[in-house]
């Protein structure tokens, strides 16, 4: 009877005939129980998407630098603690998809990615972020949430084509001004994290449309708020300290995101809160 093949004499298998028959751009390894990468992978230097999600990975070899065509690489749902530093030489990177990992920090090099767009680490361990990240020009989505971050870079703001902000389910207490830089934001996620305050220059984010904030421990709102025009949703539950009372709040994002029911209206509920504010009456 023969022996049964092992995941990476599998994969090995199926890289030698991605070779023979000239189709080297992209690899799906997912579910593959791989607790290593193939070394023959790393010789693939026109591979464009390579997936390796949901494996048994807990380090990266250096070699994965040679990689230099790469766009697309998904590495979700291992077991990885570390990353390479030759990551940064993937400069062709537009996808990088790290979520469900061990990850406590991110290595200076992943910032050389200059024409990254989308960066997914979300269900780590981080708590910093490089201040470096401000090079990353190029990206739209930057997926943090549930991590143990208690601070943001300012360089942060130096990311202007960012479109989508997840942060959720953190321990951030402060947010920095910088965050007003980035004009182009259309959804900033910050329920589950420890902020008593919020930053004058949120207001200056003029394309925003969904704002999560439930589940902090804030005390006041800016009165830049009212600024933002183009806001659809806001999310204000569970800051006690704001003394809103829930029939106004509306429903909840759990409940609008099932599709039960719409969404408050952000104007009408900022438009209590500073009524009651400027009254100087409590909130009823």
């Amino acid at each position: 009877m023969p022996k049964e093949k092992t995941p990476l004499e599998i994969a090995e298998e199926r890289i030698a005939k991605a070779k023979r028959e000239g189709d080297t751009s992209s690899l799906d390894f997912n579910n593959y129980h791989l607790s290593t990468l193939p070394e023959s992978l790393c010789q693939l230097t026109q591979l464009k998407r390579l997936y390796v999600g949901s494996n048994q990975l807990s380090t990266l070899p250096e070699s994965l630098g040679r990689l230099t065509q790469l766009q697309v690489l998904h590495l979700n749902q291992n077991q990885l603690s570390t990353l390479p530093e030759s990551l940064g030489q993937l400069t062709q990177l537009q996808d990088l998809c790290l979520h469900h990992n061990q990850l406590s920090t991110l290595p200076e090099s992943l910032c050389q990615l200059s024409q990254l767009q989308s960066l997914t680490v979300f269900h780590n361990l981080l708590s910093t972020l490089p201040e470096s990240l401000g090079h990353l020009k190029q990206l739209r989505w930057l997926h943090l949430a549930d991590n143990q971050l208690s601070t943001l870079p300012e360089s942060l703001g130096q990311l202007t084509k960012l479109q989508g902000l997840y942060l959720s389910d953190n321990q951030l207490r402060t947010l920095p001004e910088s965050l007003g830089q980035l004009m182009q934001l259309q959804g900033l996620y910050l329920s589950g994290n420890q902020l008593s305050m919020l930053p004058e220059s949120l207001g200056q984010l003029t394309q925003l449309e969904g704002l999560n904030l439930s589940d902090n421990q804030l005390n006041a709102l800016p009165d830049s708020l009212r600024r933002l025009n183009k806001l659809e949703t806001l999310f204000l539950h569970g800051n006690d300290g704001l003394a809103i009372p829930v029939r106004r709040l509306g429903p909840t994002s759990e409940d609008v995101s099932l599709g039960n029911e719409s969404a408050a209206s952000p104007a009408e509920i900022l438009d209590y809160y500073f009524g009651a504010k400027a009254a100087q009456r409590p909130v009823k």
